[in-house]
């Protein structure tokens, strides 16, 4: 199962590349997640809430920034997360990319692919 997702953001590239790739900022943005800290630049450690259905798990991990590009506009993550009450682990290699949706608009596009829900990519070039 691939599920495709794209968001258009009516701001200027610079300004979405710098939130996005502000880490501790999106994960205040992010449902569920209870607890999130810098343990240095590229890591991060915290713990996310996730409910589908009658099933809810505590996922507990971390993030690492593995790659960072800002000229070309594109980035990976690296995501661990465990959860400890049914000793299940779940690596995650989420990349993202922008591009601009038009030339002449001050806009950005991004889009998410989570194939199998075993990653997740967004595309995009300057």
């Amino acid at each position: 199962m691939i599920i495709d997702q794209t968001a258009t953001i009516p701001a200027p590239v610079d300004r979405v590349w710098d939130f996005i790739m502000d880490i501790p900022a999106v994960s205040r943005c992010v449902p569920g997640v209870e607890a999130f800290e810098a343990v240095d630049d590229d890591t991060f450690a915290g713990a996310l809430k996730v409910k589908v259905g009658p099933v809810t798990v505590r996922l507990e991990g971390r993030i690492d920034v593995a790659e960072r590009d800002r000229e070309g506009l594109s980035s990976r993550l690296e995501i661990h997360a465990k959860e400890r009450r049914i000793a299940s682990s779940s690596p995650r290699r989420p990349a993202s990319a922008w591009c601009p949706c038009r030339p002449k608009r001050p806009s950005c596009e991004s889009t998410r692919r989570h194939p199998s829900w075993a990653s997740s990519a967004s595309s995009v070039s300057p």
